[in-house]
């Protein structure tokens, strides 16, 4: 499993497509790396059911999306935040740590 634990918006708008880089580690080697919105894409579409998001103690699911123009990440509905990607992104954004 490989969980994001970080994330950074491209810019200034707030939505999940534009996260421009996460923050990774694998739980069983423990390294740790970056992506960016492809390489995420790309990892998550290889690799289904494997790329999560912590929330306290819960574990949330991650999976790939797009529309016409656009490939990104999301997590899947947990009912704890709206998207908790943007969350760490948030938290990023305001100088806040994400373990």
């Amino acid at each position: 499993m490989v969980r994001i634990y970080d994330a950074e918006f491209s810019g200034t708008e707030r939505e999940h497509k534009h996260i421009a880089k996460f923050w990774h580690e694998d739980d069983v080697s423990g390294q740790c790396g970056t992506w960016n919105p492809g390489q995420a894409v790309s990892y998550v579409t290889r690799n289904p059911d494997t790329v999560y998001v912590r929330e306290g103690t819960a574990r949330i699911g991650v999976r790939a999306n797009s529309n016409d123009q656009t490939e990104w990440i999301q997590t899947y509905a947990d009912r704890i935040w709206r998207d908790n990607l943007t969350a760490l992104a948030e938290r990023h954004a305001e100088g806040k740590p994400n373990t």
